[in-house]
């Protein structure tokens, strides 16, 4: 998490690949405030190679997590994604978070659709996407809140590339 205002640096993606191990390693069960956090924490990387080997190492963590997402927790996940690219990894992110969106009884606000909508402006119309997509229509449709400018235009920008 600490890591998302560091920007895309040779130094920062130094620090990734100095964790990539840990994460690895690490046997205990992430929660979902941990998993968002780490995914956050990426936000300002774009798909390199470190960012992808964490996003592998991630997976198994998120796949372990039996704890509910909250709502912010999954805006948090995703919108860490927006940098990423389109790999196969950043899908496999995808496809483990999917059963916690699919799970989370929480109604979104405007701020956590948006998120969430966003993170996904650099994935193509993947399987992954278009079902992570069609998880986020029941939450979109029990949001009562009046949407911010703001907010509408960065869920519609999300939309550019899902296909």
């Amino acid at each position: 998490y600490g890591l998302q205002r560091c920007g895309d640096s040779q130094e920062a993606r130094g620090v990734l690949a100095a964790l990539l191990p840990h994460i690895q390693k690490c046997s205990a069960v992430f929660n979902e405030k941990e998993i968002s956090d780490s995914l956050n924490g990426l936000q300002r990387f774009a798909g390199t190679q470190e960012v992808r080997e964490v996003l592998a190492a991630l997976v198994p963590h998120i796949q372990r997590c039996k704890e509910a997402f909250k709502v912010q927790a999954v805006g948090a996940s995703l919108y860490g994604l927006q940098r990423c690219g389109d790999s196969q990894e950043a899908r496999g992110v995808l496809a483990a978070l999917l059963p916690h969106i699919q799970k989370c009884s929480a109604v979104f606000n405007e701020k956590e659709i948006s998120d969430s909508l966003n993170g996904l402006q650099r994935f193509a119309g993947t399987q992954e996407v278009r079902e992570v997509l069609a998880a986020l229509v029941p939450h979109i449709q029990r949001c009562k809140e009046a949407f911010k400018v703001q907010a509408v235009g960065a869920s519609l920008y999300g939309l550019q590339r899902c296909g």
